[in-house]
C-alpha cells in the first residue's frame, strides 16, 4: 500500500494494466451478470436528516459489497492487501441528465482506527465519465475526474462527494482500508 501521509491526495493513472482495467469494466458494466443491488440510501456517514434538502432527491445507487472470495479477487486485481480492508464495494450511478450538483460531503469510515493505524479511502474508476469526485483538502476543493484505470488515495478524514453523472453511468470501486502509521 502506498504511504498516504501529510494529508496528501495521491492520483495514479493506469494504476493497473490496461488488460486488467478492461477486464474489471467488462465484468462490472458489460457482462450483464454482475449482481448489483439497488440501494436507495448511500452508505456514508455524516448525513444529517435535519439539514438535508428534501427537494433535491439523491439518485438511487446500485452497490455491491465484496466479501470473502469476491474480496480476494478484487484485491488481487487492484494490488490491495485484503487483510487491510475495512470495507470494499462497487458503486454504480445511472445518468441523471443535466443537473450539475453533487451528493452530500461525507467520510466513509466513522470512528477511530486501531492504535497505530489510520484509515485511508481509495477510489478506483471503472469507466470514463464526466462526473468528478470532489475532495475537500482544508479550504481547497480538488476535483478528480473518472478515467478508467485511475486510482485516488486520500486520508479518510477528507470530506468528499460525487457529482451525479449527466450522460453516462458512473462506476467506481470504493476501498476503505487501514494503514500502519
Amino acid at each position: 500500500l502506498l504511504d498516504i501521509s501529510n494529508n496528501m491526495i495521491q492520483v495514479y493513472d493506469d494504476y493497473v494494466k490496461k488488460s486488467v482495467s478492461d477486464y474489471i469494466e467488462k465484468i462490472l458494466l458489460k457482462s450483464g451478470t454482475f449482481p448489483w443491488n439497488l440501494n436507495t440510501r448511500s452508505m456514508t456517514y455524516d448525513r444529517d436528516e435535519k439539514t438535508r434538502n428534501i427537494f433535491r432527491k439523491e439518485p438511487d445507487i446500485f452497490t455491491k459489497s465484496f466479501h470473502d472470495k469476491d474480496r480476494e479477487w478484487i484485491c488481487g486485481l487492484l494490488n490491495i492487501n485484503p487483510q487491510q480492508i475495512v470495507r470494499l464495494r462497487a458503486n454504480l450511478v445511472m445518468p441523471q441528465g443535466i443537473e450539475l450538483r453533487h451528493g452530500p460531503y461525507h467520510i466513509d469510515v466513522n470512528g477511530q482506527p486501531p492504535m497505530g493505524k489510520k484509515y485511508v479511502t481509495a477510489i478506483y474508476y471503472v469507466n470514463d465519465n464526466s462526473a468528478p469526485t470532489v475532495i475537500k483538502d482544508g479550504m481547497i476543493r480538488r476535483y478528480i475526474f473518472p478515467k478508467k484505470g485511475r486510482m485516488v488515495f486520500f486520508n479518510n478524514d477528507h470530506l468528499h462527494a460525487q457529482y451525479f453523472p449527466p450522460f453516462d453511468k458512473r462506476s467506481v470501486i470504493n476501498i476503505n482500508l487501514w494503514q500502519t502509521l
